[in-house]
């Protein structure tokens, strides 16, 4: 029968690609912010080995009841309907643990800056609690934001980078939520020695997002797929490298099952490495001519000219390497917003 996620089986063949399903037999996992874009696709790609054979339980969370059961009623996982930034009565028994609930659109997180924060600290702290007496993995979602602006010599950035933050900024409800988190991750880790992994995602794209979700590509994408312009809120020479969401939870599900307790990975793409210009001129050779202008500087304030992770680790580590190009992408991107209804 034909998946009724909002992943496609491409997408969900393409999650799996030189993954082992073997350590996730068997295992409880609970997914937070299964309604976001990265929380979803890992919760769908879990819920697709399930269908695959593989036995497993997804325990699928998030504060929109109505949106979890849209997603996932069709697809046998359990749900939760929890507000991650306040605390619950009981979890229930899980052996791993995605924390993926967070806003992480700027115009998501400086709209809420407090949620923000706490979905990163109440949250995340409930899940480490929960899992350290039996010692299960938990996977923590992170942001390459936490590397804030690091000077040209150090882009492509490694997970060694240590970054100077402004704590006082807008920003910094996120990117301090973030560091926070994993500091946090770290003092389970050396103090009930739980096996916890940080992922560091850095831009990335596909179903799941909104049209309106705020961030740079999903707003091009959704101006040249109404044919109407695309308007730049800078002058387009800052640079950043996308990565396509089905790599994106390939490597995630490597680092649930395989990556180091007590350790960060970057989760991306080194290349291509655009500039917001180029982007803006892609998306337009691949969906289709429409005028490209510069209007007034919005939530940009503060990002990084350039951002541009290094995937060393995960290459030398896995083999790891991206499989969707940013044209075929785009055009994913596309159908997605053509094709799903999406909600908070």
């Amino acid at each position: 029968m034909t998946w009724p996620g909002y992943l496609s089986e491409t997408d969900l063949t393409e999650c799996w690609a030189g993954v082992d399903a073997a350590p996730f037999a068997e295992q409880s996992i609970l997914v937070t912010g299964a309604v976001g874009c990265l929380g979803g696709a890992l919760a769908e790609a879990l819920l697709w080995q399930r269908r695959q054979g593989t036995r497993l339980e997804v325990i699928a969370s998030g504060r929109n009841g109505a949106a979890l059961a849209r997603r996932f009623g069709a697809l046998d996982a359990r749900l939760l309907t929890w507000d991650i930034g306040q605390p619950l009565a009981a979890l229930p028994l899980a052996t791993m643990a995605v924390h993926a609930a967070s806003p992480a659109s700027p115009k998501a997180y400086l709209a809420k800056p407090v949620d923000t924060l706490r979905a990163n600290a109440v949250g995340l702290d409930a899940l480490a609690a929960h899992l350290a007496p039996r010692h299960g993995r938990l996977l923590y979602i992170s942001s390459g934001e936490i590397y804030g602006s690091p000077d040209g010599a150090d882009v492509p950035t490694s997970e060694s980078y240590v970054a100077a933050t402004d704590p006082l900024a807008p920003r910094a409800c996120y990117t301090e939520a973030k560091r926070h988190g994993e500091a946090l991750c770290m003092a389970y880790h050396r103090q009930h020695g739980l096996p916890v992994v940080i992922a560091r995602p850095i831009h990335i794209y596909g179903p799941g997002l909104r049209p309106d979700d705020g961030r740079v590509i999903c707003d091009f994408v959704a101006k040249a797929s109404a044919g109407q312009a695309i308007v730049m809120l800078s002058d387009g020479s800052a640079r950043r490298s996308f990565c396509y969401l089905s790599d994106a939870v390939r490597l995630s599900l490597l680092l649930l099952s395989q990556g180091k307790g007590g350790e960060a990975y970057n989760v991306g793409s080194a290349a291509p490495e655009v500039s917001i210009a180029e982007l803006a001129r892609t998306v337009c050779r691949v969906l289709g001519q429409v005028p490209i202008t510069i209007g007034a500087a919005g939530h940009t304030a503060g990002s990084p000219m350039r951002s541009c992770p290094s995937m060393q680790k995960a290459e030398s580590s896995w083999g790891y390497l991206p499989l969707v190009p940013i044209e075929e992408g785009i055009r994913r991107l596309a159908r997605s917003f053509q094709e799903h209804h999406y909600a908070d």
